[in-house]
């Protein structure tokens, strides 16, 4: 917080300016894409959440991009961090769904369905 004290005095002007100190000193958290960004002291322990992936993308993890930082669970959509001493920068990444995932139900429909045809071709 600044305080400032201006006086006039016969002859003289002075402005004076001071800072005073609250005690604790705050660290900027930057979380991109996500939220839990904030100024917070030294071991403050932060609730963070990752933004929703792109179409076509799952969260692979949780990523320090500056600074340094205690990340509880980094491969959780939803974690903890506990704050450092210096400002921080952790960000979320994505990555491609895989293919066996995206087809995987595609081919057990496809399986069941061609039983079924299986069988109404066989009871002809």
């Amino acid at each position: 917080m600044k305080i400032f004290l201006k006086t006039t005095m016969p002859f003289v002007v002075a402005l004076i300016a001071a800072t005073v100190s609250t005690g604790e000193d705050l660290y900027r958290l930057t979380v991109d894409d996500g939220t839990g960004s904030g100024e917070y002291p030294e071991g403050t322990i932060v609730n963070i959440t990752a933004d929703a992936c792109s179409e076509g993308e799952i969260f692979e993890k949780w990523e320090t991009v500056s600074g340094g930082i205690g990340i509880y669970n980094s491969t959780s959509p939803v974690t903890n961090v506990t704050t450092v001493k210096g400002n921080t920068t952790i960000a979320r990444r994505c990555k491609q769904k895989s293919s066996a995932f995206l087809y995987r139900p595609f081919v057990a429909a496809m399986t069941v369905l061609g039983s079924f045809f299986h069988m109404l071709w066989i009871n002809q």
